[in-house]
């Protein structure tokens, strides 16, 4: 069985508790690696300055393809598993472009009418092609839960005939 008093798990807990460790006690040296916690939803704002040095680094300036892990190693990009991102919507913009008054309306020229236009239809674009991506994904799952109700139903009356 593992050592609990070594775990890794036991340490990253403790840490996301906040509880002071001592890796030089429990570890030896060569053992020791950074912990590295994952972030929990909180309400930074993306103007945070350490957000801006992780954007710097997940960026296209480098142009390489390669990544280097925790331990310094470099290793090649891997394909992402999984369905694709969503595409991407900002709803705040959409509910304020959205909520423009008729006053604020009559009171714009007609370049700039012309120009608010263009923003909804591009903005109607985009939240076409988010409903679009949402539509297919619920097919999908729909058509993967239909699948694995017949797998179950299959199981369950081939357990009834070994039964007897």
């Amino acid at each position: 069985p593992p050592h609990w008093l070594r775990s890794r798990i036991r340490r990253l807990f403790l840490v996301s508790l906040g509880v002071p460790i001592d890796l030089d006690e429990i570890l030896p040296a060569s053992k020791q690696a950074k912990l590295v916690l994952p972030s929990t939803a909180s309400p930074r704002t993306s103007s945070d300055a350490r957000l801006g040095s992780v954007a710097r680094l997940q960026g296209d300036s480098n142009g390489s393809s390669a990544s280097v892990d925790s331990s310094g190693k470099a290793s090649a990009s891997k394909r992402r598993r999984g369905p694709p991102p969503a595409p991407a919507l900002d709803l705040g913009a959409a509910r304020r472009l959205c909520s423009t008054t008729d006053e604020a309306l009559a009171g714009l020229s007609d370049a700039e009418l012309k120009e608010h236009v263009d923003v909804l239809e591009g903005l109607r674009g985009a939240a076409e092609g988010v409903l679009e991506y949402w539509t297919r994904r619920t097919d999908e799952k729909l058509g993967d839960r239909e699948a694995f109700e017949g797998v179950i139903e299959n199981l369950v009356q081939h357990a009834r005939k070994v039964r007897k």
